[in-house]
């Protein structure tokens, strides 16, 4: 959702911009005697008119902005004055922020109440983290193939690789972009505009805003991206997927809170398996949905790793999704520069991940008919595909 603010008082319209990005906004700042001479406020779904000393310019850019725009008029400012908070409501207002109040907190009320009357016509694009718990290459492998299986159903996915060092996705897809989370986040502040000319396409579909490429961490790790990229991928109508290793999912739990489901990769070892718990454990003491959580394991069905039944017992019962990896498909796909599940469609492990991303997203899962169905249930593989 795009916002703008319109404010003479700097630090004040700073103030209510601030709690805006920070509830997922894209939001601008522009004084009220800009908005009054004719300048339009763009494609903002929310204008916030913050109550100043001229009271009867903000009265007049309140008329404006409700018989000029669809947009949603919220009025911030003091709540001494009865009459004048009835006026602005009178004049259009949707609603009206109180000045002394906790604003962040009221911006956040406000965007879900706007959300849920939105969700009732025209419910959002399915947006999924996908965390790592050890080795980042297999988070990529998921992040990569489920970014390309919701790009073929929706015409396009945006891909966020939120690393802050040692960035790989372009190199998986053989891209060489020319923005990377390093340039958005010199920026104080990012911009529709600015993602738009950061993300990177590939013939899949997916639309790629790449990690940084700094050879370590930087510390603490500051993602001031992932709501205004998601906020942009929404108002594309686009999927988002969203690539975290484990470091920084560690660090913006906040980020992983912003979509809808989590997605935790692990082998099927039993230190792999002891570290994916440890992290569903921190996700759901953080207060994440057991519903929202998805465990996917990448990992060769030896026979020697635990049960199915054991599995998921031991990580807290959440969703379980195991798919079996082809490590030659994975290599080729890869040196080519595509997703497994394009260069080889209808492999197992293609199967696989687009199994487990139709049941993540609860979009219908594919089913396998005729003879290879047959064959793949003889094998014991078709239920492996959707378990």
């Amino acid at each position: 959702m795009n916002g703008i603010v319109y404010s003479d008082d700097f630090s004040l319209a700073n103030l209510v911009c601030e709690s805006a990005v920070k509830n997922g906004l894209c939001c601008e700042t522009m004084p009220i005697n800009e908005a009054l001479s004719g300048r339009s406020s763009g494609e903002a779904q929310l204008i916030f008119v913050v109550i100043g000393l001229l009271v009867d310019d903000t009265l007049n850019l309140i008329d404006r902005c409700v018989s000029q725009s669809q947009a949603k008029v919220v009025v911030v400012g003091s709540t001494a004055n009865a009459s004048l908070v009835v006026e602005c409501i009178r004049r259009g207002a949707f609603d009206y922020i109180d000045l002394q109040s906790e604003i962040a907190n009221e911006i956040a009320s406000l965007v879900r109440r706007l959300d849920a009357t939105s969700n009732e016509t025209h419910p959002k694009p399915p947006s999924i983290a996908v965390l790592s718990t050890g080795d980042v290459s297999d988070a990529d492998l998921v992040a990569l193939n489920f970014a390309s299986d919701l790009a073929s159903a929706a015409g396009g996915c945006c891909l966020l690789e939120l690393r802050f060092w040692g960035a790989a996705l372009g190199s998986r897809l053989q891209l060489d972009p020319h923005h990377t989370l390093d340039d958005l986040l010199a920026h104080t502040r990012i911009d529709p505009q600015m993602l738009a000319q950061a993300l990177y396409k590939h013939s899949s579909g997916i639309q790629l805003l790449s990690g940084s490429t700094h050879v370590q961490p930087r510390s603490p790790t500051d993602d001031r991206i992932t709501a205004p990229f998601l906020q942009y991928a929404r108002s594309q109508d686009m999927p988002t997927v969203i690539g975290f290793d484990d470091f920084t999912s560690h660090h913006n739990l906040a980020s992983v809170f912003e979509c809808h489901s989590v997605v935790v990769c692990s082998r099927l070892d039993i230190t792999s398996l002891w570290r994916t718990e440890k992290r569903l454990r921190h996700l759901l003491d953080a207060g994440i949905a057991k519903e929202r959580i998805h465990v996917v394991t990448v990992d060769f069905d030896n026979g020697f790793h635990p049960t199915t039944d054991e599995i998921r017992k031991a990580l807290h019962e959440v969703s379980l999704h195991m798919i079996p990896i082809n490590a030659a498909e994975q290599t080729v796909s890869t040196n080519v520069g595509q997703p497994v599940i394009n260069q080889y469609p209808r492999s197992v492990m293609s199967m696989g991940l687009k199994a487990a991303r139709r049941q993540i997203t609860a979009d219908e899962p594919e089913q396998v008919h005729g003879l290879r169905r047959r064959l793949l249930q003889r094998m014991g593989l078709q239920t492996l595909m959707t378990s």
